[in-house]
């Protein structure tokens, strides 16, 4: 099986070092692939930054989270799957979160049995996703669960083929979930109690994570759903628009980036609409 290998290398040349979390997230603070405020082309050694360390782990397809002095990440261990935090400095582990979880009937991992998802930080709260679309929000510091809700078996979600792939993502105080199926695309949880506040949206669930977008002044959660890619009401999950958008039945795993005009890119650029009440 193959291994997931962590390291970390110094950048503590670079100026405007952004505040914690500085990654604490699925593609970085605005969920953009960027970094805000770093000089990073004007700091960049010749032969490349220094490697402080390096560990091998088992295999994972979650990305890190970065919050100060600490990484959080995902890995599997035959039918379990473990939450990680580590030493940022030296890739020690701090803590190790580990829970059952067999895979799903009608899910193929043959291309690789996850985790997918990557972990959010929110405070002093730790939120993962695994493969079967369990949800846990962790203390960050101690590892300790404080609350946990089944995406897929609990609340109905959809059962992707190689597994649930979809990274959390905070709007204000809610946490933003993909579920997938009638009624519940998306949700809004409280982020202390695991509660639901709201459901959106009838479209399955696909495995590209969402982001959160302003259009004309309204905050929309846009989403990648199967055959079509859709914008919900930031507030209240109330769907807003969509296009279709083939994708082999979910199979799409990019994240969408918002640019100038409205335009979300992903395979096909597309347009996102304000919606018009009146």
């Amino acid at each position: 099986m193959k291994r997931l290998w962590l390291a970390a290398i110094c950048l503590a040349s670079l100026p405007g070092r952004a505040a914690s979390p500085e990654w604490g997230q699925w593609a970085g603070p605005n969920r953009n692939f960027q970094v805000p405020a770093r000089n990073i082309a004007g700091a960049w050694p010749a032969g490349g930054p220094k490697v402080l360390w390096k560990r091998a782990m088992p295999f994972g397809s979650s990305s890190m989270a970065v919050d100060g002095k600490r990484v959080f990440s995902m890995y599997r261990d035959q039918d379990d799957e473990v939450v990680i935090a580590l030493d940022a400095g030296t890739g020690k582990t701090i803590w190790e979160y580990r829970y059952p979880a067999a895979f799903l009937k009608g899910m193929n991992m043959r291309t690789g049995p996850g985790p997918h998802a990557t972990p959010l930080v929110y405070g002093n709260l730790l939120f993962s996703a695994g493969v079967t679309g369990k949800l846990h929000c962790l203390d960050k510091r101690s590892g300790k669960v404080l609350w946990s809700r089944g995406l897929i078996e609990e609340m109905g979600g959809t059962v992707m083929l190689r597994g649930y792939s979809n990274s959390p993502l905070i709007y204000k105080d809610t946490l933003i979930v993909m579920v997938g199926g009638q009624g519940h695309t998306l949700a809004g949880l409280d982020p202390k109690t695991g509660a639901t506040r709201w459901q959106g949206g009838d479209f399955p669930n696909s495995h590209s994570s969402p982001v959160l977008i302003n259009v004309d002044g309204q905050d929309q959660i846009a989403v990648v759903v199967e055959k079509a890619v859709a914008g919900f009401d930031a507030l209240s999950g109330a769907l807003l628009w969509s296009h279709p958008h083939e994708n082999r039945g979910g199979d799409i795993t990019t994240t969408l980036i918002f640019g100038p005009d409205n335009l979300l890119s992903s395979p096909a650029p597309i347009r996102a609409e304000a919606a018009r009440w009146s």
